[in-house]
């Protein structure tokens, strides 16, 4: 299996971190993507950083479309600017990140000739006691919490439509035709505002965000099964190597796209 983060970059590292209790949490986190099995090059970017005082950590996980020379630099476009954007300045509300997706919507239709080039993009700030998601397209983010699984995203997609309308299961879905259309994405000038999602980040609590290449392939049942038959994810190391089992699954499973996933576990130092 071959590994490139797209950016030149540390695929994991960690950061143990004073808290606001006198005490220090310890962040684990891990990005790792992959060709996969069919496709001749990756349109996957992605990127797990912390700010040098390690006060917060960011995840991007970035799915572009388009082809080579499209989706390939439509997704590093939006890894970039998000990069940038948070080792300059603190991302401190919604409209921060409202304003961050724009200006990647606009670079990309810059770089490339309209309908050339687009990208989904998923990203989570972490911190002491708050998750922050930002999200547009299909890519995903998910909570472990308790050996409990949740979705924090809902995809922008027209099989999302379908199964919200009860027209389609999950399982149909994942087989559905058109299962590709997607409503929202980056580079296409059209509706580009992100949808916002903020949660308490506890101890023990592992946030993972994927390609579809990896949940269109995957069900969250398979999803929440692979994680809780995982080590007990207290090292960098265990971390990794569930990122990769998840990839492996998935190409099992019969995913013939790039695979992408970033995650992050906060544990309390005691």
């Amino acid at each position: 299996m071959h590994t490139s983060l797209h950016l030149d970059t540390p695929s994991k590292t960690e950061a143990t971190i004073p808290d606001f209790d006198d005490g220090e949490y310890l962040l684990h986190y891990v990005a790792v993507t992959d060709v996969g099995v069919k496709r001749t090059h990756n349109e996957d970017s992605c990127l797990a950083l912390s700010r040098d005082d390690g006060s917060e950590v960011l995840l991007i996980v970035a799915d572009g479309m388009g082809g080579y020379m499209g989706g390939d630099l439509a997704s590093r476009l939006a890894v970039n600017a998000l990069q940038e954007a948070f080792l300059k300045q603190h991302l401190d509300d919604s409209q921060d990140f409202e304003r961050i997706f724009t200006q990647i919507d606009c670079d990309i239709r810059a770089r490339l000739l309209a309908g050339n080039g687009g990208t989904t993009c998923v990203t989570a700030l972490l911190d002491n006691d708050t998750v922050t998601v930002a999200n547009i397209g299909d890519s995903r983010a998910y909570l472990y919490r308790d050996a409990a699984l949740d979705r924090l995203t809902k995809d922008d997609s027209l099989v999302q439509t379908l199964v919200d309308a009860g027209r389609l299961t999950d399982a149909q879905a994942r087989e559905y035709p058109r299962r590709n259309v997607i409503f929202k994405a980056l580079g296409t000038g059209k509706e580009v505002t992100p949808t916002i999602t903020h949660l308490r980040f506890m101890d023990g609590d592992l946030v993972i965000l994927c390609s579809d290449g990896l949940c269109g392939f995957i069900d969250d049942q398979q999803l929440r099964e692979t994680i809780s038959e995982a080590s007990e994810l207290d090292n960098i190391e265990d971390l990794e190597q569930l990122c990769r089992t998840l990839i492996s699954k998935a190409i099992e499973t019969g995913s013939t796209d790039n695979i992408t996933v970033a995650c992050c576990q906060k544990s309390v130092v005691r």
